[in-house]
């Protein structure tokens, strides 16, 4: 019970990494965009 426990929190703090990840690197994008056409 404690493995799945733990296998479970450690499938959403991944989600959560990526999410975070693939969010900054939208951000990054946009602003490396809007620099080039501005």
């Amino acid at each position: 019970a404690y493995d799945e426990i733990y296998q479970r929190v450690l499938k959403q703090n991944r989600a959560a990494m990526l999410n975070s990840i693939v969010d900054s690197l939208r951000e990054s994008s946009n602003v490396f965009i809007n620099s080039l056409y501005n």
